[in-house]
């Protein structure tokens, strides 16, 4: 699957001062998109596996220190493995490893530091990291319009280019997915996992 975005001047919210958010705008014509695929196979009649891969590339027009360009320009690989268990005809457990790298615009400067050797810039891929995702779910079908996917576990993440230690956060995802007639759904869900910011 692939999913292409290009917006001219997208709409942000920001809370100057903490007050009420109001809307600004990001010049330029900024581009996200967004590719994956996945492969299934069985190896029994209850265990099969799921290997994937996705790609998303963040590409924001207007340039300069400090611009969102030099804060969020990034390339994020995300591999995942999991094995699936059909525990019950509507059941499938699930056991997983995902990794991720999230990779900056190495020309980019974010800032400028004052080192006792003089002034240096700070590049964009200081930000750099990897992630790895352990956690275990499970897939069920509550009827044949009601979808619900659960998963929980751990994310590890490392910025090799700032400190050396990990930052371990609880992982979790679940959702539901309604069929409310052929070809058309509607999904509700919630995750909570480390992601990129422009702070």
């Amino acid at each position: 699957s692939n999913s292409f975005a290009a917006a001219r001047e997208p709409e942000l919210l920001a809370s100057p001062g903490g007050g009420i958010p109001v809307p600004i705008r990001v010049e330029g014509n900024n581009i996200r998109n967004a590719a994956s695929a996945n492969l299934t196979a069985g190896l029994t009649d209850q265990l099969s596996t799921m290997l994937g891969y996705s790609n998303t590339l963040y590409d924001y027009e207007k340039e300069g220190i400090g611009s969102l360009s030099s804060l969020l320009d990034r390339t994020e690989h995300l591999f995942t493995a999991n094995l699936r268990w059909q525990a019950l005809p509507t059941t499938i457990g699930i056991l997983g490893y995902q990794y991720g790298a999230n990779s900056y615009d190495e020309d980019q400067i974010l800032g400028l530091a004052v080192t006792p050797g003089g002034i240096s810039a700070i590049h964009s891929d200081a930000r750099d990291s990897v992630s790895h995702y352990i956690y275990a779910g499970a897939d069920h079908s509550f009827n044949s319009q009601l979808n619900g996917s659960i998963r929980a576990g751990a994310q590890i993440t490392d910025y090799d280019n700032v400190v050396s230690e990990s930052k371990v956060i609880p992982y979790a995802d679940a959702s539901l997915s309604w069929t409310y007639r052929p070809g058309s759904s509607a999904r509700l869900g919630v995750r909570h996992t480390r992601l990129a910011t422009d702070v």
